[in-house]
């Protein structure tokens, strides 16, 4: 009993120490009207702040680098050096191969400072961590690489084309977009992201790429489709069918279920054709198709969509004929 009570005093002391000691590090500031650790704050003015950053970027301390370098950004926003710790930030991030973390910090610079000198240096980085990401570089978690990023890989590539659309690599960016939708099986977005090269970036010498592209994902999204759609017309007939034998009420729900999910799939294929049909201006087409989806498949989420495009694409088509 007497061990047992010194061992809780022990305990206590223990953790009235660990207390202490932690409060130890946070300070009240006026300035801010905050608590904060000295340890972790940044530098009285942007540039001792810069300075200090750039010390462990030149010593080849990465990890610390970026950490400095964001604590700037977060600290100054209004500063001129905000930039340039973006760019060795990001180029940080990158030497330590962490480049999903790269590609946030370069995206919050272009995005926040669109006229930053800084920017052509930061959006070329930028767009190499794409290709990164595009030909199998995976993002980390926890330290380790184990995120497969194609995903990524577009997103950086919207990003490059929604902010520098004009930049030195806007249709290489354009071009890649497309790359990563090949890729990612989504042949009709494929086609779709070619097709704007062409229209975004007619003097470019992607074009000729670019329309061949187009001409193999097209093929490549007319063989599966043509598959697809009948076994997926073959499953629906079965389940109807099924439905036909006036089943128990709980399997009669999932069959119901299970007609809508195949009917929104049937939709969903006719609506990327129309999709298709209307980047290549073939609007007569597009018509067909999207009308086709408001008829057959009331209901689903690509029926909504089509009445939509129907508007818009009869106008075009009634423009198209005067």
């Amino acid at each position: 009993m007497k061990k047992l009570f010194i061992v809780s005093i022990f305990i206590l002391l223990c953790i009235f120490i660990c207390v202490n000691e932690a409060a130890a590090f946070w300070v009240w500031t006026p300035k801010t009207e905050k608590w904060i650790n000295p340890k972790y704050a940044p530098k009285d003015t942007p540039e001792k702040q810069y300075d200090y950053a750039m010390s462990f970027y030149e010593h080849d301390e990465y990890k610390k680098a970026a950490t400095e370098f964001e604590k700037l950004i977060n600290s100054f926003e209004g500063s001129s050096l905000v930039p340039d710790a973006g760019y060795y930030g990001g180029l940080s991030y990158e030497k330590d191969k962490d480049y999903y973390r790269a590609y946030l910090l370069y995206n919050k610079i272009i995005s926040q400072y669109p006229k930053s000198k800084r920017n052509p240096q930061i959006i070329e980085q930028m767009y190499n961590v794409g290709v990164l990401f595009l030909n199998g570089a995976k993002r980390k978690i926890m330290g380790l690489e184990v995120l497969p990023a194609l995903t990524t890989s577009q997103q950086i590539f919207l990003s490059i084309i929604t902010h520098a659309p004009y930049s030195a690599f806007g249709d290489d960016a354009q071009f890649q977009l497309g790359q990563a939708y090949k890729k990612m099986g989504n042949y009709s977005m494929a086609v779709e992201a070619f097709g704007d090269l062409l229209k975004k970036y007619a003097e470019s010498p992607l074009v000729d790429r670019a329309q061949y592209e187009i001409a193999i994902c097209s093929l490549q999204a007319s063989k599966p489709a043509a598959y697809e759609q009948e076994t997926t017309e073959k499953a629906i007939k079965e389940f109807e069918d099924f439905m036909d034998e006036s089943p128990p009420d709980d399997l009669k729900q999932e069959a119901q279920k299970t007609i809508i999910e195949l009917k929104s799939r049937k939709a969903k294929h006719d609506y990327d054709i129309a999709k298709y049909y209307e980047s290549r201006r073939e609007y007569v087409s597009a018509l067909i198709y999207y009308k086709s989806v408001v008829d057959n498949y009331p209901g689903t989420e690509w029926a909504t969509l089509s009445e939509t495009q129907v508007e818009l694409v009869q106008e075009k088509v009634d423009k198209k004929a005067k």
